[in-house]
């Protein structure tokens, strides 16, 4: 499920309707909270449905359109519709993923990617030229991450380096996301782009550590 858009394109410190720091970053945290409360809703309803190859493709389709909302949009209601065209998918298809593994690894791989989610932000927020600095060099690690689960998916293996590479890469994105959150102009809805981005490297940091923890068991 590795999905990443890049909804950082608007810079500068002065734009119309723009909020306070405390307010854009309380809208980030309630969107945040309602994508995966609602994911976790989902997942746990839909843990027992294999949707198939159609499932998979009525996600992408779902998410790629989520995103060109989320992004396209300067209107906070369309964005956050488009926001949850990608958390309701996202939700219902890693319901049977999640399920195969025992309730206690599920809660450990929680509390791990709420404590690497907020020890990544402090990152990015003290040291802000380091997190700013590895963009390009995380566009590059994704892209490789992605070709390879494609490849792997096709040749029918699950290698658990790449899990490794995916906690790895999601954790030091967040930190560069959530430092590009703060340089873009505070609006609601840039607010809720922002949240888009986090979400989806902070479900994906999720998945690759309860993978992680599923190995070790």
């Amino acid at each position: 499920m590795k999905v990443t858009t890049n909804v950082f394109k608007q810079t500068g410190s002065v734009s119309k309707g723009e909020i306070s720091a405390n307010t854009f970053n309380l809208v980030i945290g309630a969107c945040l909270t309602w994508g995966f409360g609602l994911s976790a809703i989902l997942a746990k309803t839909f843990a027992n449905v294999d949707f198939g190859i159609m499932g998979i493709i009525i996600y992408f389709v779902c998410v790629f359109v989520g995103i060109t909302m989320a992004t396209k949009s300067d209107n906070p209601a369309i964005s956050f519709l488009g926001f949850n065209f990608i958390v309701v998918p996202m939700g219902v298809m890693i319901g049977p993923f999640v399920a195969s593994f025992h309730p206690q690894l599920v809660y450990q791989a929680i509390l791990l990617t709420a404590g690497t989610t907020v020890t990544m932000m402090m990152i990015g927020t003290v040291f802000p030229v380091f997190a700013r600095s590895i963009g390009g060099v995380l566009f590059v690690a994704l892209i490789g991450l992605v070709i390879g689960h494609i490849v792997c998916m096709f040749m029918g293996i699950a290698p658990i380096w790449m899990a490794y590479l995916g906690a790895a890469i999601f954790s030091l994105k967040i930190a560069h996301d959530w430092r590009k959150a703060q340089d873009v102009p505070r609006t609601v809805d840039n607010a809720v782009d922002v949240s888009v981005e986090l979400f989806l490297d902070i479900i994906n940091l999720f998945l690759s550590l309860l993978r992680i923890l599923g190995s070790r068991n």
